[in-house]
């Protein structure tokens, strides 16, 4: 993948607060297609939702984002509240607002599963 610096990870019951950051580099020039953001671009920010297997979004998973040097974003993972949440892989939306402005991105991550 080209974002991500750890591609699975695994959260079982009582983990709280797991750190994980995803890199995402820009194009080496504008005709280039070697990175995961365009040319010149810097991440601004990032919001990360976390999705059940086959619905909707759960919330608490992800923690507060921080955005790093406008290429890194971090945030901490905590096993999904409930008694009994479904087991399996999870879908990671990360959705970037670039500056300069430009389209927002959206990057889905599947190394995410509940144990």
């Amino acid at each position: 993948m080209d974002f991500i610096e750890a591609e699975k990870v695994v959260l079982l019951p009582g983990t709280v607060a797991y750190p994980i950051g995803f890199t995402f580099a820009a194009c080496s020039s504008e005709n280039a297609n070697n990175g995961s953001i365009p040319f010149g671009s810097t991440v601004a920010s990032a919001v990360i939702n976390v999705y059940q297997p086959a619905g909707p979004a759960v919330e608490g998973v992800a923690g507060t984002v921080n955005v790093v040097g406008g290429l890194v974003v971090n945030t901490n993972l905590t096993y999904p509240a409930g008694s009994d949440p479904p087991k399996g892989g999870y879908l990671t939306h990360i959705v970037l607002t670039l500056s300069p402005p430009g389209p927002v991105l959206v990057k889905v991550w599947e190394g995410l599963r509940v144990e």
